[in-house]
């Protein structure tokens, strides 16, 4: 790997964020890891957000930079953010969250120590209703250690999609694919999935290094049917770009899997009750469209995550799937990647 002298470059797009900024800048500034730089793109905010942001500038000139842009959303916002960041590695942290004070320095050791592409570590979510607080620890089941891709690429879509519990080498994060419109959601996962087939080894944490929060009235709550062409769309484009950066064809599983996975059930439990048929309707013809043929690994693999996918996709070819917004907790609770 390249000599640098920045390991990593943190990048946090902020919107509208003031209410919890201090507390996410303030967890990012006493990382231990001291070879860095944090960069923050204020994405047109209209509350005390940049502000907040100035303020750390001049506090930390050395560490910290701004950008203040019109609204363009958060992949606009993390694009800027990666074409000035000089790391060897980049990571994403949500302006709502918070970090472990160790949590780059140990996923940056790791990484380098295995020359690896990608590391990333267990988390905290955080669901706060009510006034109370439920922590759950997640992505911490593939264990201490080393994952050589190799043939199991396959298993990438049971990886969690967020971008903000990993650091990825720079030259490959470029590499994501462009969106000319970006998708207000799913945006992480499109951005992994343009990229995975130029990563070949992963090193894991399973101590949780990140506190993600859930909160009502985040773009995380909903998904309308308005914008569901747009999320097909993204989706069908990202999938057409990994065939032309591989040409290996079992791509096309992979790609079916996570379409599966995001389209057929995680956004679809974030629509509108409502909407639900319409939204179900759409999202069998881009299925049928994009995946006509057989998936060798859902028909022949008994790994407990592929069941879940071909009962997911039994219920789309059965129609039980107009059921699920319907059973919702229940689904939540058998269906969980």
């Amino acid at each position: 790997m390249e000599d640098r002298d920045i390991n990593v470059s943190i990048i946090i797009p902020v919107y509208n964020g003031a209410r919890y900024l201090e507390n996410c800048l303030k967890s990012v500034m006493r990382q231990t890891l001291k070879e860095m730089e944090v960069i923050c793109v204020d994405d047109g905010s209209t509350d005390d957000s940049a502000v907040i942001l100035d303020r750390y500038e001049r506090q930390y000139p050395e560490k910290l930079t701004v950008f203040h842009t019109e609204n363009q959303g958060v992949w606009k916002a993390r694009e800027l953010a990666l074409e000035k960041a000089q790391g060897i590695y980049v990571g994403f942290v949500d302006c709502d969250d918070q970090i472990e004070d160790d949590m780059y320095e140990k996923m940056f050791t790791i990484a380098a120590a295995n020359r690896a592409e990608m590391a990333v570590t267990a988390y905290q979510r955080i669901v706060e209703t009510g006034g109370k607080q439920k922590i759950l620890v997640e992505m911490n089941t593939w264990g201490k250690g080393l994952w050589e891709v190799g043939n199991e690429f396959y298993r990438f879509p049971f990886l969690n999609t967020a971008l903000w519990n990993k650091i990825i080498l720079r030259d490959i994060a470029l590499k994501h694919i462009k969106f000319e419109r970006p998708p207000r959601v799913a945006e992480d996962a499109l951005f992994l999935l343009s990229i995975y087939p130029y990563v070949h080894c992963i090193t894991f944490l399973p101590e949780p290094g990140y506190w993600y929060y859930v909160r009502g009235g985040t773009a995380m709550s909903c998904v309308t049917i308005d914008e569901t062409d747009n999320i097909l769309k993204s989706f069908g484009a990202t999938k057409k770009y990994v065939y032309e950066i591989t040409d290996d064809k079992r791509w096309n599983s992979v790609m079916e899997i996570a379409a599966y996975i995001h389209l057929g059930v995680s956004l679809l439990l974030r629509c509108r009750p409502e909407e639900s048929r319409q939204y179900i309707k759409k999202v069998k013809v881009f299925l049928k469209r994009e995946f006509p043929g057989r998936n060798s690994y859902m028909c022949c693999l008994r790994d407990k995550e592929f069941r879940k996918v071909r009962l997911v996709r039994l219920m789309y070819g059965t129609g039980v799937i107009y059921l699920i917004p319907y059973l919702k907790k229940y689904v939540i609770r058998i269906i969980k990647w």
